[in-house]
Formats: structure tokens, C-alpha cells, sequence
């Protein structure tokens, strides 16, 4: 063997080397918006603290644009992410979110018609694959019709989530919660929600009562403070999910109470407020 291929040999072999036990370069970035298909050597996602190749792009092609299925690699190991077995999507909005404690979260969104987001939610890479941690399509339950979500902002640990939620309650809504990761787990710091913006038919402020509602002290409390009587005008102020149960605060002329969250919508729309969107 030549001296040549002696250098050429040595340099390959030093080349991956490094790649392999190289520390991950901890960007000063908190967020890194991924693009689809590309191949990413300088982040540690999986945990070790040493820099992974890893990729994201969509999968299992349908035709006219669509596909089903969202794959990951991490260091040639592939992952195949699918989604509903009807729904299909043709646009995907990913990101990694580095935290203070040195874990990395995966925020998957996949864009479908009718500005549904499929396979939304964040995921954390566990025992050599990615598990989903928080599913933005399913945190409020049987008290919407649909619901998605995309993270605005990362700080040390935290995360701030927008949602918008179909309510049968409310209508549209777009309303924030902040969650921390802590010993291994996501979580909302707090259950009360920041109403951000609601859908209001021909605009202003106010909700028009359709039928009488009856309106609590507290939230979930059993003790009624009054009933709404129809054409009253009430704001929204903010809202609370509790052991599963959705509940929101008004304001009607000074008086602050708590509704109950509806499970249901009539065959005529909502049945509680003249002037909310559905779809």
C-alpha cells in the first residue's frame, strides 16, 4: 500500500472518529426549526451529550402531495411516526427545543386540509426511539370538537403552548398554558388557562346568552351565584381544566362566575350563545 492511500486511509478514519465522540455543540438557541429531509450532525437528541445524526421528513407518499407518515432517523436507526388512518397531510413544521437541562424535545406538526394539524404534539426520545409526551390534539377532551397546538416560546425548562380549541362551549378559541419539564415529565404549571382571543360573530367583546345559564361561585363549586337570562351580554375572562372537567369564568356587569363546559352541541348550533363560530 501506498503512502497515499495510507493518508487517505487515516484521515476517514480519524474523520469519523470525531464525528462519533464529539460533544454536541449546545447552541445558545433555544429552538431550531428543522428541515424536511435534511440530515443534522451537531445536535445531542438522543441524551448522551455527544452530537447524533439525525433527520426528520414525511413519509409513505399517497399522491397529489399527501402523505401519511412522519420518519426519523437518529444515527441510521429509523423510525416511522404514523398518523390517523383516514387523514393525510402535505406540509410538515418541525423543531427541536434544547432546555436548560440539557434535554431535547421534538415538536412534530403536520398540516393537513381544513387547517387540521396531524401528528401534533412533542415527543422525547426514550430508550432508543421517539415517545410522544404531549399530544396537542387531545388535552381538553370530550369538551371540544377539535383541537390543535404549536409551541410559541421556550425558556430554561419551559415551554409556552398556544391551543386552539373548537369548543361546544365557546366556539374557537385560542388560549396559552405554560408547561415545565420536570423529573421526566411534561406538565401545565398551572390548570387555569390564558384566554389569548375568541371568535365572536360580528366582532366586540361580549357573548350573547341564548338560554338561561346557570352561573357558580366557584369553579365547580355547587353553589350558585345566578342565572343568565337570555339576551344577557357576558365576557369571557379565562379558563380551567380540572381532573379532566373544563370550566371557564365570565363577567357579566361586575359579577364574576363559573360555567360549566358543555360535552355536546345541538342540532342548531350552540346552545348556550347566539354569536359563536363553529365549523
Amino acid at each position: 500500500m501506498n503512502t497515499k492511500n495510507i493518508y487517505k486511509k487515516l484521515f476517514l478514519f480519524l474523520f469519523l472518529f470525531a464525528m462519533v465522540m464529539v460533544p454536541a455543540r449546545f447552541a445558545k438557541a433555544d429552538t431550531i426549526v428543522l428541515r424536511d429531509g435534511r440530515m443534522y450532525t451537531e445536535h445531542d437528541v438522543t441524551g448522551d451529550r455527544r452530537a447524533d445524526m439525525f433527520s426528520i421528513s414525511m413519509g409513505n407518499y399517497q399522491g397529489y402531495g399527501e402523505y401519511k407518515a412522519v420518519v426519523v432517523r437518529v444515527n441510521g436507526k429509523k423510525q416511522v411516526i404514523n398518523g390517523s388512518r383516514w387523514d393525510s397531510f402535505y406540509d410538515l413544521d418541525a423543531r427541536l427545543y434544547k432546555l436548560k437541562n440539557r434535554k431535547t424535545l421534538l415538536y412534530i406538526g403536520a398540516h393537513g386540509d381544513n387547517d387540521h394539524i396531524y401528528l401534533n404534539g412533542l415527543y422525547e426520545y426514550k430508550n432508543g426511539s421517539w415517545k410522544r409526551i404531549l399530544n396537542l390534539n387531545n388535552c381538553f377532551g370530550k369538551y371540544r370538537q377539535y383541537e390543535r397546538g404549536d409551541v410559541i416560546s421556550c425558556s430554561g425548562n419551559t415551554l409556552k403552548v398556544r391551543h386552539e380549541v373548537m369548543t361546544w362551549s365557546l366556539g374557537l378559541c385560542r388560549v396559552d398554558y405554560t408547561y415545565a419539564y420536570k423529573s421526566g415529565k411534561l406538565k401545565r404549571t398551572s390548570t387555569y388557562g390564558k384566554l389569548i382571543s375568541q371568535s365572536i360573530r360580528g366582532g366586540g367583546k361580549y357573548l350573547k346568552v341564548k338560554s338561561n345559564i346557570n352561573v357558580y361561585k366557584y369553579c365547580g363549586s355547587g353553589k350558585k351565584l345566578l342565572t343568565l337570562r337570555r339576551g344577557a351580554k357576558i365576557r369571557v375572562e379565562k379558563w380551567r381544566v380540572v381532573n379532566g372537567k373544563f370550566y371557564y369564568q365570565i363577567n357579566c356587569k361586575g359579577r364574576r362566575g363559573w360555567i360549566n363546559g358543555i360535552t355536546k352541541r345541538n342540532s342548531v348550533g350552540n346552545p348556550q350563545y347566539s354569536n359563536v363560530y363553529y365549523v
